[in-house]
């Protein structure tokens, strides 16, 4: 069974294929530099969103 990849996932492919260069790897061909993340719960009003990453 095949699952659909999260918006993160997404994201880190796309960031990846820009940057030419995989997360913790170096490369001379490297356009730019991840500042990396974490998670964090978020407060609205309607509740809060758990884990979010920022």
């Amino acid at each position: 069974m095949q699952t659909k990849p999260s918006d993160g996932e997404t994201l880190d492919v796309e960031l990846t294929s820009y940057l030419g260069c995989s997360r913790y790897n170096r490369s001379s061909d490297r356009k730019d530099w991840r500042n990396g993340y974490y998670t964090r719960d978020f407060a609205t009003g309607m509740g809060v969103i758990k884990a979010i990453r920022v």
